[in-house]
């Protein structure tokens, strides 16, 4: 009797993890594929900085690592807001989550503002002890100039993420990362094959801050 009802028991147990299984892979598939996506930028920003100069491409690399540790400030962030935001989704408490995640969406937006700043501030006296090539330093800099200007959209978009995967509606980040590519590559391409070296290079970093721009507007609309 106790074998028959363990075997119910863990039946039941195996049809509830197929289940959850497959839940968890339709919410979690948008944002593998979103994050996939995302990575082709920097594959193609490195193909089309090839044809500019190895100065260039050394430093949107050594630039690319020192704008990632900022980020990384606000995506840490967007990770404890998407952990509170789908509690009060599964309490549903659909009004504390809508109020918490524009606490965490103007909690990013100053915090993009207070690093732009301190970025502006800070990091041309920093690098310039970590990087004896006068070249690279100088295309670093001019990188992070424009460059980190773009957490004022990565911020906004990142809160919009967390709310999103909170909700468990995670199909627009798919599109809003495929329409990023779709404008990063034509751009690279103009700006970079067709735009000479200085100009070329500087309108290539805009490029990247107005793609970002263009996913968070797309999943602000979705």
């Amino acid at each position: 009797m106790l074998l028959k009802a363990a075997g119910y028991i863990v039946s039941y147990w195996f049809e509830q993890m197929n289940y959850t299984y497959k839940k968890i892979w339709l919410i979690a598939f948008p944002v593998m594929m979103s994050i996939l996506i995302e990575q082709l930028i920097n594959i193609t920003d490195a193909l089309f900085l090839g044809h500019v100069g190895d100065v260039e491409l050394g430093a949107s690399a050594l630039a690319g690592i020192w704008f990632l540790a900022i980020y990384m400030l606000g995506f840490g962030f967007s990770l404890g807001l998407q952990v509170i935001i789908a509690r009060r989704n599964g309490e549903q408490w659909y009004a504390e989550t809508g109020k918490t995640f524009f606490q965490g969406l103007f909690f990013l937006l100053i915090l993009a503002v207070l690093l732009c700043m301190l970025s502006k501030i800070f990091s041309p006296v920093l690098l310039k002890h970590l990087i004896t090539s006068d070249d690279v330093y100088n295309a670093v800099i001019c990188y992070l100039d424009w460059r980190i200007w773009g957490l004022l959209f990565s911020f906004p978009f990142l809160a919009l993420r967390s709310f999103l995967v909170g909700i468990t509606q995670t199909k627009a980040l798919n599109m809003a990362a495929f329409t990023a590519v779709l404008v990063n590559i034509p751009l690279n391409w103009l700006l970079i094959r067709y735009g000479y070296i200085g100009s070329g290079y500087r309108f290539f970093i805009c490029r990247n801050v107005f793609a970002g721009c263009i996913g968070c507007i797309y999943v602000s609309a979705h």
